[in-house]
């Protein structure tokens, strides 16, 4: 079982172990926290220890960036782990991570500009994927117009709200004589979608 370690530490107010293994034999103290980058997008991890030989800081050793990360703890083991986040998977990925952040009240520890990158990184899933989907011509226009609409909610949406009209592309249609396939250019989306942004 997890307990989230909340509000997210950061290195003004890290979260203290106060006794780390540390080499073979000796105990120590470390920090954990969540850095952000210089624009504030994404996270990472960074942990520091303490030396117990001279009593000093060590260089905080810091993981690769994620688009959110969250800290807990073990139940089991007592061991503080790290939760991240990506959002550039698929759809369905954001949607269970989006499940799983309101299932824990994740949400009300997230930045507004970490709540807007979901957001636009939800809509730029399908934005990229548009163009190399398998729609006859009828389908390409719905499916346009479906991504518009998408982009519009996404705009005003709460956070909390984001899936509740949000729609899916339709699937790929299957081969046919009677269908002749066609792919959307981005030409197309940024026509249809001028002047709106997340």
């Amino acid at each position: 079982m997890k307990t989230y370690i909340l509000p997210t530490p950061t290195e003004e107010t890290p979260y203290r172990i106060s006794d780390y293994p540390y080499g073979f034999r000796e105990r120590t103290e470390m920090l954990i926290w969540i850095e952000k980058d210089k624009k504030g997008i994404q996270s990472r991890v960074c942990r520091q220890t303490k030396n117990p030989k001279n009593n000093r800081w060590n260089k905080p050793k810091k993981s690769t960036y994620s688009d959110l990360f969250f800290l807990y703890r073990d139940s089991e083991t007592g061991h503080v782990q790290s939760e991240g986040h990506d959002f550039n998977y698929s759809v369905e990925h954001m949607n269970t991570a989006h499940n799983h952040i309101i299932e824990n009240s994740l949400n009300h520890y997230m930045t507004q500009q970490e709540k807007n990158n979901f957001k636009r990184s939800l809509y730029y899933l399908q934005y990229v994927s548009l163009p190399y989907r398998k729609y006859s011509d009828q389908t390409r226009q719905e499916a346009i117009s479906i991504l518009a609409k998408n982009k519009i909610i996404l705009k005003d949406v709460q956070f909390e709200n984001i899936f509740y009209n949000f729609k899916s592309l339709p699937p790929d249609e299957a081969e046919g004589t009677d269908c002749i396939k066609t792919t959307v250019t981005h030409y197309e989306l940024n026509t249809a979608h001028a002047g709106e942004t997340i």
